[in-house]
């Protein structure tokens, strides 16, 4: 099993995308050999996914008169 590494809590640097943010949309993290990891805020959007499925089935084109 590999060595696990442990963040060091008091160096943590956060930063915002947009000044409207309310979470820091990505953290770095100092851990305990040195290195700065990096994180992600992740937004679930379980509406957007509907919206998807809603235009794939829609259907596009007209018809002509005859």
């Amino acid at each position: 099993m590999s060595k696990q590494h442990k963040p060091l809590t008091a160096d943590v640097i956060y930063i915002y995308d947009t000044g409207s943010s309310e979470y820091p949309e990505t953290v770095k993290i100092l851990m305990n050999d040195g290195r700065y990891m990096t994180y992600r805020l992740e937004v679930k959007q379980p509406g957007f996914v509907k919206a998807m499925e809603n235009i794939r089935n829609m259907v596009v084109g007209y018809e002509t008169k005859k």
